[in-house]
């Protein structure tokens, strides 16, 4: 318990430095190794183009029944749009393929994520 009173989790002062150290050495390799990883980066890029597509005809239903686009609902933060905005969501709408509107949507997501045709090259940076 802190000195406020909330109920803690707290190491040894000893083990601190280490554990602070650790954690940031792990941060380093997920970021090198997974987050930014090029198979990543293309498929984020697809995603991108996808949801945009998506946005034109999608509309959700937000707080006060205001009908809003995704990027809309997202962007606002709205307590009741933005928490139906989950993948499987979105996922749901790609992979049934029911609204003739989203037609193109479902085929880019069909060809490049399911299918894994992505992208050649996203960008290249000499650090």
């Amino acid at each position: 318990i802190d000195a406020e009173g909330v109920p803690t989790i707290s190491p040894p002062t000893k083990d601190k430095d280490t554990l602070r150290d650790n954690m940031l050495e792990l941060r380093k390799t997920l970021h090198h190794m997974a987050y930014q990883h090029k198979t990543v980066k293309k498929l984020e890029c697809h995603m991108i183009d996808i949801l945009t597509m998506l946005d034109e005809h999608i509309r959700l239903t937000g707080a006060g029944g205001r009908r809003l686009r995704p990027s809309e609902a997202a962007l606002d933060v709205d307590p009741v749009a933005y928490i139906k905005l989950t993948d499987t969501f979105i996922e749901a709408l790609l992979l049934t393929g029911e609204d003739p509107n989203l037609r193109d949507a479902c085929a880019e997501y069909e060809h490049r994520i399911v299918r894994r045709q992505l992208m050649r090259l996203v960008g290249h940076w000499d650090l």
